[in-house]
């Protein structure tokens, strides 16, 4: 394979490595909105800005998700045996997904840790 060529495969194989860690951080979302609304209620613990912050979260992994699977289904046309250049659009979407991937999992992962770091003692108990 040409290095300029990208295979279809290949795409497809990072989109579903990106649902899987997705899918993730969605329940990892449910588990810790769960876990903050029994404390608002065992330890009187003001949580709401969490749950809010959260739920927007869950948007936002809801919406990329959404976004990954329209790529799949445009890309599904394509034969697998048909390289694109690093200049199709589908290559071009697929490194705009890769970012909104990377962004979605640092919010992820800086929102997880002001929560653990707020609540860590609760958190875990």
């Amino acid at each position: 394979m040409k290095k300029d060529l990208i295979s279809i495969p290949d795409l497809d194989f990072e989109y579903k490595l990106w649902k899987n860690r997705i899918a993730f951080y969605a329940e990892e979302i449910t588990l810790f909105k769960v876990r903050l609304s029994s404390l608002k209620i065992e330890y009187n613990q003001n949580v709401e800005s969490e749950i809010v912050l959260l739920t927007a979260l869950k948007k936002e992994v809801n919406l990329v998700l959404s976004e990954i699977k329209v790529q799949e289904e445009e890309m599904s046309c394509f034969s697998i045996d048909y390289p694109i250049t690093k200049n199709h659009s589908h290559y071009i979407n697929h490194k705009s997904l890769q970012k909104k991937k990377n962004d979605l999992s640092m919010e992820f992962l800086k929102l997880i840790k002001k929560i653990e770091s707020g609540f860590g003692m609760f958190i875990y108990n």
